[in-house]
């Protein structure tokens, strides 16, 4: 009749989120088919046929006694007629001829049977079985059952890609709204992969050191044009488990690895505090192993540049230890050197004096003055 109240909306998406299922186009004509209905003709026989066998199962007379008219009739006469609803100790008959139980009938097979028929027809049409729905069916291995449940995924695949392109649009909905909502300054809590959480400071133009990627964000939203994507899988705890299992398998067939990656098959594993002890198995591990990739960790940064120090008090402790050596060696040497000239003038000076007195003792010859020339030139 009238408009109670209106809102505007700063946005430009329209905020209703629609999942399809399957779509289809007959003669121009747009539908839209849910899962089911395909399997709704068997799902029609199977309800007819449960409702024909609780008929003929609620029909069917309590196993009742026949014998002669005469064998109901006296003082036990109300025990007869209460045989099937209540129990007596005893019951008497009158007469010579006793009466007799008949047998139940049975539960009606055939219309069991087309339950059951109608039932499977349903799994067929879905292609749904009973491995992908996690109940018990006739295949006995594990390679099996994952076939049959990649049969169920293949035949909804549809369904669940409408989903994930639902939240993709949902997302853009949410990413067109937040930069006329958030902004002013605030702090968020935002929520990681594995649910842990981290408050970010939202408003101001803040860069920050990405760790991981060695990237800058700026945590002003009114500020950039953001992409979406959506990435379908597993959640984080089916997740976790996989890896525990896997690495459990692994560590089975390569016992070796334990001691490298314990802490982490002990960080997959659901346990109360299995987060400390997956620290201390990391705390065991040698430093190159101990920070994550692309993470520094502040005490191993501070072991290494005493490392480096050390180094460098070991280097020049080495430089000036060659230097005392040296100066050492130099210093023999001169003395040694000091030594032989000593040496070198002594014996000059014992040749010198026995010249001089084999001179003094020897006669004068014609080629005296010839030798000594060539005596002093030697």
């Amino acid at each position: 009749v009238e408009v109670l109240e209106t809102t505007d909306w700063v946005g430009r998406y329209v905020p209703l989120i629609p999942v399809y299922g399957e779509e289809v186009n007959i003669e121009g004509k747009r539908y839209f088919r849910s899962l089911i209905r395909d399997a709704t003709d068997a799902q029609r026989m199977f309800n007819y046929w449960r409702s024909a066998t609780t008929e003929l199962v609620a029909l069917a007379p309590k196993a009742p006694f026949i014998g002669p008219e005469k064998a109901f009739i006296g003082k036990d006469s109300r025990k007869w007629e209460t045989a099937n609803i209540a129990t007596h100790s005893f019951l008497a008959y009158a007469g010579d001829i006793p009466p007799t139980r008949q047998p139940f009938a049975g539960v009606p097979a055939g219309a069991l049977q087309e339950a059951l028929n109608a039932s499977d027809d349903m799994k067929s049409i879905m292609g749904l079985h009973d491995a992908s729905m996690g109940a018990r069916s006739n295949e006995t291995s594990g390679v099996a059952i994952r076939a049959r449940k990649m049969e169920g995924d293949v035949s909804t695949f549809h369904f669940q890609d409408n989903l994930n392109r639902s939240i993709r649009h949902c997302g853009r909905v949410v990413l067109d709204l937040i930069p006329h909502v958030y902004n002013g300054e605030r702090i968020i809590r935002a929520l990681g992969q594995d649910g842990t959480s981290e408050d970010v400071q939202l408003g101001e133009r803040r860069i920050s050191e990405d760790r991981k990627l060695g990237i800058r964000g700026v945590y002003n939203l009114t500020v950039g044009k953001y992409d979406l994507t959506v990435d379908t899988g597993p959640s984080f705890t089916t997740q976790r488990e996989e890896a525990a299992e896997q690495m459990m398998a692994l560590l089975q067939a390569y016992p070796a690895a334990a001691p490298i990656i314990g802490d982490l098959l002990v960080k997959n594993l659901d346990w109360p505090g299995a987060d400390e002890i997956a620290e201390r198995l990391k705390a065991m591990l040698p430093p190159q192993l101990q920070g994550e990739q692309g993470e520094e960790d502040p005490r191993l940064a501070q072991a290494s540049q005493m490392i480096q120090q050390l180094q460098g008090a070991i280097q020049q402790l080495e430089e000036d230890n060659s230097i005392e050596k040296f100066a050492a060696a130099v210093k023999a040497f001169e003395a040694d050197s000091k030594a032989f000239d000593s040496e070198t003038k002594r014996i000059a000076a014992l040749a010198k004096a026995g010249k001089d007195i084999f001179d003094a003792t020897s006669p004068p010859g014609p080629y005296d003055r010839v030798e000594r020339r060539q005596g002093r030139a030697a």
